[in-house]
C-alpha cells in the first residue's frame, strides 16, 4: 500500500477522537481490531488480526504477513444516571454520543533476529468525559440565631475529560512450528483534567445570609512507558496464550492543581463565633506521576467442527494510595497556617475474563458473539482522579465478510452496569457548612449503558 493512501486511512480514522465516555477505573471497557472487537477482548489465546500486538504479541508471527493495515470505527451510544441522586429522590443523568477510534494499526516489511515483519498500532486506552451536577433549592434551619427554617440553594458538580492514548512497535518470532514469542513496546500518553466543586447560598432575612464555595480542580500531561511480553502455542485444534504487562514507567508530567474554598455567615461547630473561612491556592507547572498496575493474562482458543471458543482472563494489580502531584499544602488565608491539600488516587486488584464464540461461515467469513467483564478498580471510590466505580459488562455480535481483497466487519455491542454512588458520595463536603449539603447518597445507585455499532476493515 502507498504511504498516502496509509496516511488517509490514518487521518480518517483519528478525525472523530472525541471521548466516549465513561471508562476512567476500568481495564477492558475499550476493545480493539476487526475480530478483537467481535471478540469483545477475548483474544489473548491466539492471534485473530493486528490487534494481537495488544492483546498477545506472541501470537503476530503465525499471521505472517497477510494484514497490512487495520481500522475500526465504533459509533458510541451511552449513558450515566445517578438513580435517587437528590434529596429529594430525583435522578440525574447524562446521556453522550460520540464516534470513536478503537484502532489503527499495520505492519511493515523490516525484520529484525529473524522477526516477523514489525507491527505499529495507534489506539485510546482510556477514554472519559463527565459533567454530572446536583442542584437543590430546599428550606433548611441553618441558622441558631434566627428562628425557623432560612431558603437555601445548592449546587454540586463533577466535571472531566480524559484521554489516554498508546502507541507502539510490535516485534515478533516464531520459536518452532508451534511456539512464538513478541514485544510490544508502547508510550502511553495521559490527558486528563477534573473540577468538582459545592456551591451553597443561603436567605433568612436582609440582614441576615451566609454563602460558600468549594472548588477543587486540576489539569495535567503525563507520559509513561508501558511493556507488554507474549508468547503464544499453536496447536492442531487449540491455541493458547500468555501476556505479561509491565507496570508504567513514568517519563515525565506536570499540570496545574487549584482549591478556592470560601465560608462566611456559618457556624460549623459547638462555638458562639462564626466560622468564615477562605482557603486559596493555585500551583502550576506541578510534577506528576500517574501510575498503572502490571497485569498477566492467559487465553485459550479450542477448535470444534467449524466452531471455535475464545476463553481468555487477566488479572490486573493493585495500587496502594499515593498522592498524583507533587504539591504544596494550601494556605488558609484567615488563620495563616497551612491547610492540607492532595489529588489521591487507590486502585484495588481486579480480574477480568470473557467468552468469545467464532463460528466458520465460508472460507472468509465467520459469525461473532462474545461476553466480557469490566469491574471498576477503584475501591469504594477511592480516588480523587477517577469517577467510574461501576462494575460493567459487554455483550457483542458481528460479522466479518470478504469484499475484493479486503475483509469488512460489521457488529454491533451492548454494554450495562451498576454500583453504589460512592463517587458523588465524596462530593459531600459537610465540613464545609455543616448539614447545608447534607445529601443522603445510601440510597443511590450509579447505572451505566452502552450500545456501539460497530465498523471496520482490514486491507
Amino acid at each position: 500500500m502507498r504511504p498516502g493512501t496509509m496516511i488517509v486511512i490514518a487521518a480518517a480514522t483519528l478525525l472523530f477522537a472525541s471521548a466516549a465516555r465513561a471508562q476512567d477505573s476500568q481495564y477492558w471497557t475499550q476493545k480493539y481490531g476487526t475480530k478483537g472487537l467481535l471478540l469483545s477482548g477475548v483474544a489473548i489465546g491466539g492471534g485473530v488480526d493486528l490487534s494481537t500486538t495488544f492483546y498477545n504479541p506472541g501470537g503476530l508471527a503465525p499471521l505472517g504477513d497477510s494484514m497490512k493495515v487495520i481500522a475500526v470505527k465504533a459509533f458510541d451510544f451511552s449513558s450515566v444516571t445517578v438513580d435517587h441522586a437528590t434529596a429529594s429522590g430525583e435522578d440525574i443523568s447524562e446521556p453522550r454520543n460520540s464516534v470513536l477510534p478503537s484502532f489503527f494499526g499495520g505492519t511493515v516489511n523490516v525484520r529484525l533476529a529473524g522477526s516477523a515483519p514489525l507491527a505499529y498500532s495507534l489506539f485510546p486506552r482510556q477514554l472519559a468525559k463527565f459533567n454530572m451536577s446536583l442542584h437543590n433549592i430546599r428550606s433548611l434551619d441553618l441558622f441558631p440565631q434566627n428562628p425557623g427554617a432560612e431558603s437555601e440553594v445548592d449546587e454540586m458538580r463533577f466535571e472531566e475529560d480524559l484521554d489516554e492514548t498508546w502507541g507502539g512497535v510490535t516485534w515478533s518470532r516464531a520459536l518452532s512450528r508451534s511456539v512464538s514469542i513478541g514485544l510490544t513496546q508502547y508510550v502511553a500518553v495521559r490527558s486528563q483534567r477534573a473540577r468538582q466543586q459545592i456551591l451553597v447560598s443561603v436567605l433568612a432575612n436582609d440582614s441576615l445570609a451566609g454563602s460558600a464555595s468549594d472548588v477543587r480542580g486540576f489539569s495535567y500531561n503525563d507520559i509513561r512507558a508501558v511493556t507488554k511480553i507474549g508468547i503464544a502455542f499453536e496447536f492442531s485444534r487449540s491455541r493458547a496464550g500468555l501476556v505479561v504487562t509491565s507496570p508504567g514507567l513514568h517519563v515525565m508530567g506536570s499540570g496545574d492543581v487549584v482549591w478556592d474554598r470560601f465560608r462566611s455567615g456559618f457556624n460549623v461547630d459547638a462555638d458562639p463565633e462564626m466560622d468564615n473561612q477562605l482557603i486559596a491556592s493555585f500551583q502550576d507547572g506541578v510534577p506528576s506521576n500517574f501510575h498503572s498496575p502490571p497485569s498477566i493474562g492467559a487465553g485459550i482458543d479450542l477448535g470444534l467442527s467449524g466452531t471455535t471458543i475464545h476463553l481468555s482472563a487477566e488479572a490486573f494489580g493493585g495500587e496502594d494510595r499515593y498522592s498524583v502531584f507533587e504539591m504544596d499544602p494550601a494556605m488558609d488565608l484567615g488563620t495563616g497556617q497551612p491547610a492540607a491539600f492532595e489529588f489521591f488516587d487507590e486502585r484495588k486488584s481486579v480480574l477480568n475474563y470473557g467468552v468469545g464464540l467464532e463460528r466458520r461461515l465460508g472460507p472468509h467469513s465467520s459469525a461473532f458473539a462474545s461476553f466480557s467483564s469490566d469491574f471498576s478498580a477503584t475501591p469504594h471510590s477511592e480516588s480523587d482522579i477517577a469517577f467510574g466505580d461501576w462494575d460493567s459488562y459487554l455483550i457483542t455480535a458481528g460479522l466479518t465478510l470478504p469484499v475484493g481483497p479486503s475483509e469488512f466487519t460489521l457488529g454491533m455491542g451492548y454494554g450495562f452496569g451498576s454500583g453504589p454512588a460512592d463517587r458523588l458520595a465524596r462530593l459531600n463536603d459537610s465540613a464545609l457548612v455543616n448539614s447545608a449539603v447534607d445529601v443522603d447518597f445510601e440510597e443511590a445507585t450509579t447505572k451505566y449503558k452502552n450500545i456501539r455499532l460497530i465498523f471496520g476493515f482490514t486491507i
